[in-house]
């Protein structure tokens, strides 16, 4: 009875903020206005910024230098973002899907499909501007987002080096690393992103088993198998620094120069960490730093993975075989 008292007034107290809630009004270069709720405005860092800077003063219009498309579309995925995230407690409750993780950055397989729902059946120029938009108003989930779409709307047939002569058209250069990333993951045949934060939003943090002799019992965590896409979020594991064994094979994970969200030093907190297994992922390159914090690590495994003669060198000549044994 009290269960069902408590997801009432959640539920009755989360319509009452999106009732009250302050709106904020995108005006389009044509003039236009679109007008959606100011918390999911807030998503975009350059109008979070535009209302920083007047704290004390409301903000009830902000003009952009984009066309009516590209604001509608911008609008309406953020409309429906806010609306499901009001949701987030009840949701929670029950046991249903999330859209955002605990630490305020939204997971990437859920937000998919409110992009989709709003740019799947436009045309690329509508995607190009979305994407473009996004960018400058400094949304990357959403930029993310649109760079899956159109990856998917040009499919990878053709080479890299081939698809980065038709991005040089309609893209900034430093967001071909998003492009990158779908066009891999797409050719590898992995349908959706999860990262590690993702997957402990959705599943709990990962199973710890004891493994080895009674007399000497380690610790192993084994995420193998998982679909996992990136390692945004190892930090984010509890009780890290006891973890001997990590094994993170057979997933979708890109190295360094695919991921923009790869961690700088992702191992850092795996302070104890003997065997570490990356093989059969999408690594193309990953360095020496990246293992910082790894200091006791005896056995890198990372066959299988796409790895350049230049990153294979590198870890070769950074662990003495005296110490680890690197197996590429």
């Amino acid at each position: 009875m009290k269960k069902k008292l408590l997801l009432s007034l959640i539920v009755n107290f989360s319509g009452f903020l999106i009732a009250v809630e302050q709106n904020v009004t995108l005006v389009s270069k044509n003039g236009h206005e679109f007008t959606i709720p100011k918390k999911a405005a807030l998503f975009s860092q350059v109008i979070k910024n535009m209302v920083g800077k007047s704290p004390g003063k409301k903000i009830e219009k902000i003009w952009l230098a984009y066309d009516d498309q590209a604001l509608q579309n911008i609008t309406s995925i953020l409309s429906d973002l806010d609306l499901q995230l009001q949701k987030q407690l009840y949701e929670r409750l029950k046991k249903k899907e999330l859209i955002q993780r605990d630490d305020g950055e939204l997971i990437a397989k859920n937000l998919q499909g409110l992009v989709n729902t709003v740019l799947m059946r436009q045309g690329k120029t509508a995607v190009i501007h979305f994407i473009n938009a996004c960018n400058t108003l400094e949304i990357p989930s959403l930029i993310n987002a649109g760079a899956k779409i159109y990856i998917e709307k040009n499919p990878p047939t053709r080479p890299w080096k081939n698809l980065i002569w038709l991005l040089k058209e309609d893209f900034p250069q430093e967001l071909f690393i998003y492009f990158k990333k779908h066009f891999m993951l797409r050719k590898a045949g992995a349908k959706e992103e999860l990262s590690i934060a993702d997957y402990i939003a959705l599943y709990g943090q990962p199973k710890v088993i004891m493994i080895g002799s009674t007399t000497k019992i380690s610790l192993e965590i084994n995420l193998n198998n998982k679909k996992i896409t990136s390692l945004f979020g190892l930090d984010q594991i509890k009780n890290a620094e006891k973890i001997k064994s990590l094994k993170l094979s057979s997933n979708f994970i890109l190295g360094n120069k695919n991921d923009p969200e790869f961690p700088e030093r992702p191992f850092k907190n795996f302070t104890k960490l003997e065997y570490l297994w990356l093989t059969e992922n999408l690594l193309k390159s990953i360095t020496p730093q990246n293992f910082i914090g790894a200091n006791q690590l005896k056995e890198l495994r990372l066959e299988g993975n796409p790895l350049t003669r230049r990153t294979q060198d590198r870890l070769r000549y950074h662990f003495p075989i005296r110490t680890t044994s690197v197996k590429i």
